[in-house]
This record gives C-alpha cells, structure tokens and sequence, in this order.
C-alpha cells in the first residue's frame, strides 16, 4: 500500500510539475502575444498615416510572422497541459483513496489478530483494487473527454474571433481604397471644371479676337486645354469604374465571411452543449470513485469541484 501511495505521490507530483511548467509557458507566451499584438497595432497605425515608409511594412509582416509562431506553439502546449492535468487529477484521487484505506487497515490490524486481518486486508484490497483499475480508468477517459470538448470550444472560438477579425480588415483595406479613389475622383473633378471655364473664357475672346496671329494662337491653346478636358474625363470614368468594382468587393467579402462566421457560429453553440453534457458524464464518473462518499461533483472547464453533502463513517 505505501508503495502504491509513494509511487502514485511520485507520478503526481511529477505531472503536477509538468502542469505548471505548461501553465507557465502558455502564461508567458500569452503575455507576449498580448505585447505582439499591440506594438503590431502601432506599427499598422504607424504604417496607415507613413505608407511610404517601407521598413514598417517589413517590421509588420515579421511580427505577423512571430504572432503567428506562438499562438501554434500556445494551442500545442494547450494541448499537452489538458492532457497532464487529467492525468495528474487521476493520480491524485488514487492517492487520497489508498492513504485512506491504509489508516483504516492500521486501525482496525489492532483490534483483531494479525494474521486474520492481514489475509482479509489483501482479499478486500485485491477486490477494490480491480473494482478500483476500473473506475479510474473510465473516470480518466471521462475527464480526458471534458478537456477535448473545452479545447474544441476555445478552437471555434479562436477561429471565429480570426474570422471575425479577418472580415473587418479586409473590408478596412477595401473601404480605405474606396476613400482614395474617391478623393482622387474630386481632385480630378475640379481640375476639369478649370479646364473647361478656361475653355469658355478663350472661346469668348477667341470670338471677340480678329487679329490672325491672336486667333491661331487662341485655337491652339483651346486645343490643348480640350486634350486635357479629354484625359480628364477619361480617368473620372476609369476612377468611377474602379470604385464600382471595390463596392462589388466589398459586398463579396461581407457575404462569403458572414456566412463563414454564421457556420462558427453554430458550430460554436454545438460544441458547447456538447462540452456541457461531458461535464456532467464525469461529473458522474468522479463520485463513482472511491473517497467521495456524500459529495455532488461537478467539472467545469476540466476543474473539479467538489462540495460536501453530508460524512460517512
């Protein structure tokens, strides 16, 4: 029996180690994708206001990158510390049942004779034993399941929340070229309406002008202002066909990642009911263990939490 108890303390407190060494990593590389986060936040609003300032693109696209790195390494780990919490809390209702049965074996070795005891003791312990492997196994397999659902959940909610983001840039890219098109369209507009005054005021002195020299002169200025008028009315037209097929765009990407973040959606709403009905399948499975007598557990997210009913002596 001690044996049992040193060698499952051992196993549990080497997972426990694993456990907040893994908690410990993905606390670190959260923080640091938190910072990531906000200095890629300042480089872009840096980039958006100096966009011919090409090392910030540069700095962007490599911090991307880094992002990048660490939330794979984060959801990897993630992975792992699910896996070793379950297995540590298996461990450590092992111990608490064999310290149990090994204080009630002491106490009751020394109202009775020794050997009789030690025989019942090894029958009671072989049968509990094996009634035991059994619990444990399937409470293990109930827990590991809660822990899947939880992290299919906060997969779902990680891949909305990109989707949601990736929507919103894209249609701030798209809404941003609008705008200098837009802007570009006035600009151009402007620049005809003075071409075309000009037109008027040399075509009225052109009328008033007899002076042959004078005239030519004035054609050919009218000539060339008629060129740019040209131009200039060309590009509007290139400018309004540009900003009809940005509008087009706009209205594709909202409806294909609208309909992407709808299908998360659901998905999401599904896997949370179905992380609520493994909850309480474990929650089920732990009060099957031996050591819980009178206690209604509950698992939420992978926690235990145990709140006492009553005593059993």
């Amino acid at each position: 029996m001690v044996t049992k108890i040193s060698g499952s303390t051992t196993k549990e407190t080497t997972l426990r180690e694993d456990v907040t060494k893994l908690k410990t990593l993905i606390d670190t590389k959260t923080a640091e994708l938190l910072e990531l986060t906000k200095t890629l936040g300042s480089k872009q609003e840096f980039a958006e206001k100096n966009p011919t300032y090409t090392a910030t693109a540069n700095s962007i696209s490599e911090l991307k990158v880094e992002i990048e790195t660490i939330e794979k390494l984060i959801k990897t780990t993630r992975k792992e510390y699910v896996t070793a919490y379950a297995e540590a809390s298996s461990h450590q209702k092992l111990i608490e049942h064999f310290t149990t049965q090994k204080r009630e074996y002491e106490e009751e070795s020394v109202k009775n004779e020794e050997l009789i005891e030690e025989q019942k003791a090894i029958i009671t312990e072989q049968e509990e034993n094996a009634k035991l492997r059994k619990t444990v196994e399937d409470t293990t397999k109930a827990q590991q399941l809660v822990f899947t659902s939880h992290q299919k959940v906060v997969e779902i909610e990680e891949e909305l929340s990109e989707a949601k983001k990736t929507k919103e840039e894209k249609i701030a890219a798209l809404n941003k070229e609008k705008d200098l098109k837009e802007k570009e369209q006035k600009a151009t507009k402007e620049e005809l309406k003075i071409h075309e005054t000009k037109k008027g005021e040399l075509e009225a002195t052109l009328k008033a002008t007899t002076a042959k020299n004078e005239i030519t002169r004035i054609t050919q200025e009218i000539t060339g202002i008629t060129t740019s008028i040209t131009k200039a009315t060309t590009k509007i037209t290139a400018i309004e066909q540009a900003i009809t097929g940005i509008t087009t765009e706009v209205t594709a990407v909202t409806t294909e990642w609208t309909g992407t973040i709808t299908d998360l959606t659901t998905k999401l709403t599904t896997a949370k009911a179905d992380a609520e009905k493994d909850e309480e399948a474990a929650a089920k499975a732990v009060n099957k263990l031996p050591g819980t007598p009178g206690s209604d557990v509950k698992i939420a997210g992978g926690v235990i939490d145990k709140s006492d009913k009553g005593s059993a002596n």
